[in-house]
């Protein structure tokens, strides 16, 4: 029966051929007395991805259960995450991406008892160490200690406005809100196809208490160079205008659907600084571009407000 699924484990991939494997190992090697199932998503990859994915399916047919997809659905905007989240029959959801992995064989069981035993909570994350593509810890990604380990045991609303993340997504479970709910989620994922794991956090610190635990139980693998990472494809992009528009369509889109009505200007604000910043490092006429394109749009008071605080946070940030 559909209700004796207690989690449901996602998964999505795409050219991930080289570390698909690794990630199903991850989720078959949990000591879980609930039951779950796995549902990984591929995006008509050009690889051999599929093939692996459906050797396990075969496999173990009352577990995993495989999408295919004929033609990309990322080129056509559409977030691969949300057919997974739609799908879902658990309980409670666990993402993990293809190229990423667990390394706690405790890890979901731990989870679903916190979840249990704390009704308070909407979601529970913890810890991650990041790798390269071949597996070794790495210093790529700056500020990864300060960005994915979160300090402090509680995340919420307040931490959110400071553009901090309680965790990677692939350390969260969190209660299916989806499943029957009064609100159409999917609109508020329309904010953007590329940050959709924000999305999540803030769809979650709206709706509960998220905890996080101080051990690491899972591994981010970090790629910039290969295809098919979230990595490599904002690498070095000048990405402000698209940030600032993000936070913008989250408040309207928030308040549409959820009757909550939210003030991320101090996030606009930041991006709006970023795309200063940026511009003074490359001197490029289109970067200049991004500047003018925010200042147009947004709020002029909330610019004059927000810019010494934005200031004094990067300040704080970078001698933390």
């Amino acid at each position: 029966m559909e209700s004796q699924i207690m989690v449901t484990i996602g998964c999505i991939t795409y050219n991930h051929e080289k570390y698909i494997e690794k990630a199903i190992q991850s989720f078959l090697m949990q000591e879980c007395k609930y039951k779950y199932e796995i549902i990984i998503h591929d995006d008509a990859s050009l690889d051999n991805t599929a093939k692996i994915i459906k050797k396990y399916e075969e496999k173990y047919p009352d577990i995993i259960k495989g999408i295919y997809q004929t033609e990309n659905q990322y080129s056509k905007g559409i977030m691969t995450s949300q057919i997974v989240r739609n799908a879902a029959r658990g309980k409670y959801i666990a993402f993990c991406e293809g190229d990423d992995y667990w390394i706690d064989k405790k890890k979901i069981e731990e989870q679903v008892e916190f979840l249990e035993n704390n009704p308070d909570y909407i979601a529970t994350g913890h810890w991650c160490n990041i790798v390269d593509k071949y597996g070794k810890i790495s210093n790529q990604y700056k500020n990864a200690d300060k960005v994915f380990n979160f300090k402090e045991n509680e995340y919420t609303l307040r931490h959110y406005k400071k553009d901090m993340i309680p965790a990677h997504i692939n350390t969260i479970m969190h209660r299916n809100i989806y499943l029957n709910s009064k609100y159409d989620y999917n609109q508020i994922y329309k904010a953007s196809r590329l940050v959709g794991d924000r999305t999540t956090i803030l769809i979650l610190a709206l709706s509960g208490r998220i905890n996080i635990e101080h051990k690491v139980m899972s591994v981010y693998r970090f790629v910039i160079d290969e295809k098919g990472s979230y990595s490599s494809k904002i690498i070095n992009q000048n990405r402000c205008y698209e940030w600032y528009l993000y936070y913008k369509k989250l408040e309207e889109y928030i308040l549409k659907i959820m009757q909550i009505r939210i003030n991320l200007s101090k996030l606009k604000c930041q991006h709006f600084i970023n795309s200063i910043i940026y511009y003074l490092k490359t001197k490029d006429l289109e970067d200049k571009k991004v500047i003018y394109r925010i200042w147009k749009d947004c709020n002029k008071k909330d610019i004059i407000l927000y810019f010494p605080i934005s200031i004094i946070n990067k300040i704080k940030f970078k001698i933390q």
